[in-house]
């Protein structure tokens, strides 16, 4: 079986129509990447979060991280679309190129997926290209 050519025809919201093109779509593999998180990270790492706004107690660590990973990720996100995006000014508030911060590693690029695994089992999956958290408790 050949490529995939959709022939893409653009249309606004009154129905006005262009000739269209051809949209050439390329396989690709996207990263998959499995990480073990430890009691050692979770030590380290989860006390940094101040979680008191949500009035929860956590069982354990690894609960706390799932949940950190889930709901504080996706307020985090709603929180900048819904506020900071629509607080916007019409003037530049930086100088220069806007620059990667220097020894910044690469750690997840679009349609990435990683499995978290905790004790060698699995624990949570996250799918970068649908922005997809799952956990499998």
């Amino acid at each position: 079986m050949g490529p995939f050519l959709p022939w893409i025809i653009p249309r606004d919201l009154v129905q006005n129509t262009n000739r269209g093109f051809r949209h050439y779509i390329r396989d690709r593999k996207f990263v998959r990447e499995t990480l073990s998180v430890t009691d050692g990270f979770l030590e380290t790492h989860i006390p940094e979060f101040d979680l008191s706004s949500y009035g929860k107690i956590f069982d354990s660590l690894l609960d706390t991280f799932l949940f950190i990973n889930t709901r504080v990720r996706e307020d985090n996100s709603r929180y900048v679309l819904e506020t900071v995006a629509r607080n916007t000014v019409n003037t530049l508030v930086w100088k220069g190129k806007f620059l990667r911060m220097a020894g910044a590693a690469t750690r997840a690029g679009f349609g990435d997926r990683r499995i978290y695994k905790y004790k060698g089992k699995e624990a949570f999956r996250w799918d970068k290209m649908s922005k997809r958290e799952i956990i499998l408790a």
